[in-house]
């Protein structure tokens, strides 16, 4: 697997609701933090260094994150 980076604001935006989703049941927040690590591993092998600059709920401030690139 190629390296990838968050920046820390994605970092911030993984832990959140990976956090959230565990408090309301282990089994949810493990699916949520398997559903974004296969994603990962599937950008990863891209022949590019993978550059995470977001982890954004689609339908909350859709465009938010554009400033970071």
């Amino acid at each position: 697997m190629k390296p990838y980076a968050f920046p820390p604001q994605a970092s911030e935006e993984y832990s959140q609701p990976a956090q959230y989703y565990a408090a309301i049941s282990p089994e949810l927040g493990g699916r949520f933090y398997d559903e974004i690590e296969g994603l990962i591993a599937q950008l990863c092998e891209q022949p590019d260094r993978v550059w995470i600059v977001a982890v954004m709920h689609a339908k909350r401030r859709p465009d938010y994150w554009r400033e970071r690139i």
